[in-house]
C-alpha cells in the first residue's frame, strides 16, 4: 500500500478549515495510508515544509494547506507521475467548482493556468507540490511564504524533473484569508519572497 505524507502548515484562526482539509484527507484516500503532518503558526509555509519533511515517514509527501480539500481519488495520478520521475500538478476547483488552476505559470494573470489542457501536459509549475522522498531530498524548498510551489518545479526542472498536468486529481481552495502574508501584508510578503525566490534559483543555475 502506497504511504503518503500530508504536510499541512495552518495558523490561528483557520480552525474550521483545517478540520475540512483533515477530514477529506482521511475519508477520500481509500487505497493509501495517510500519515498527517501539522504545523501550527511557523512563521512561513516554507519553514513548516522543512520541518515537517524531516517527520515525514511517507514514501510520497504532499505537501498541501489547511484551505485546500482533495476530492476522491486525488492521489493516484499524483502517485503515478511520482513513480516516473516528474512532478505532478492537479486540477484546483474555486468553491463554486470554476477552475482556479490547472498548473501555474508566473507569466499568466495571477500566475495561474485556468485552460485544463491535456493529462500529462507539461505546466510551468504545480501549485500544490507532491513528490517522492528521493525528489524532495534533491529539491527541498525555501524559507519563505509564498513561490515555495514555484522553488519545487523551477528547481525541478533544474534538475531534469518535469511538472505534468494530472488532470484526474482534483482538489478545492477555499481561499482562507485568516494569516495570508505571514505577518505582513499580501504585496509585501509577496514582493520580498520573489527576490528570495529568484536569487536562489539564479544562484543554483545550472548545478
Amino acid at each position: 500500500m502506497t504511504t503518503i505524507t500530508a504536510i499541512v502548515p495552518t495558523v490561528t484562526g483557520r480552525e474550521e478549515s483545517l478540520d475540512r482539509c483533515l477530514t477529506a484527507l482521511r475519508t477520500r484516500s481509500k487505497g493509501a495510508k495517510v500519515e498527517i503532518l501539522t504545523a501550527l503558526d511557523a512563521p512561513c509555509c516554507g519553514i513548516a515544509w522543512q520541518k515537517l519533511a524531516k517527520k515525514a515517514t511517507g514514501d510520497i509527501l504532499h505537501f498541501t494547506a489547511d484551505d485546500l480539500e482533495v476530492h476522491e481519488g486525488w492521489w493516484q495520478p499524483l502517485v503515478e507521475a511520482c513513480e516516473k520521475n516528474l512532478l505532478p500538478a492537479p486540477v484546483v476547483l474555486n468553491p463554486n467548482g470554476t477552475v482556479q488552476s490547472a498548473g501555474g505559470d508566473l507569466a499568466a494573470s495571477n500566475c495561474l493556468l485556468t485552460t485544463v489542457r491535456d493529462d500529462w501536459a507539461e505546466v510551468p509549475f504545480t501549485p500544490v507540490p507532491t513528490l517522492t522522498r528521493k525528489q524532495w531530498d534533491k529539491i527541498g524548498t525555501l524559507p519563505i511564504h509564498y513561490f515555495t510551489d514555484v522553488w519545487v518545479s523551477y528547481r525541478g526542472r533544474q534538475l531534469g524533473i518535469e511538472t505534468v498536468l494530472r488532470t484526474g486529481s482534483v482538489i478545492t481552495h477555499h481561499n482562507e484569508a485568516a494569516g495570508r502574508g505571514a505577518g505582513m501584508s499580501q504585496g509585501q510578503r509577496v514582493q520580498g519572497d520573489s527576490q528570495v525566490f529568484w536569487t536562489a534559483i539564479n544562484a543554483v543555475e545550472g548545478t
